[in-house]
């Protein structure tokens, strides 16, 4: 006997026994389409690459909303973003690095060492 259900990604309502068909995945009884399942996979698994070539369009926007939230924490920083923290750190090191006068290290070495004779 067919059952009314939800599908948990996408909301669509939809009918499906396991037992008249027998053939039907498990994963059926909670999402309506490959689709949604695959999403589904995609997220509990943390597979990002996957989620990004998936159709999202019929997924709920609770679902998309996570989707995209778990793509941005995972996306290495943009490409201005490195440049810049990269350009200040130069420009820091650049600030700090002198050059050094051999001959004043060298005086105030013997400066040093003669003052106690």
């Amino acid at each position: 006997m067919e059952k009314g259900r939800t599908c948990l990604i996408c909301g669509k309502k939809y009918k499906f026994c396991r037992s008249c068909t027998g053939k039907e995945p498990a994963w059926r009884t909670l999402f309506d389409s490959d689709n949604c399942y695959a999403i589904y996979d995609a997220i509990s698994n943390v597979k990002i690459d996957k989620l990004k070539s998936l159709d999202l369009s019929e997924a709920t926007e609770e679902v998309q909303n996570q989707v995209k939230e778990m793509i941005a924490q995972r996306e290495p920083k943009k490409t201005e973003e490195v440049e810049k923290a990269v350009n200040t750190n130069h420009e820091t090191a650049a600030s700090v690095e002198k050059p050094i006068d051999n001959k004043s290290v060298v005086a105030n070495k013997r400066k040093f060492n003669h003052k106690g004779d």
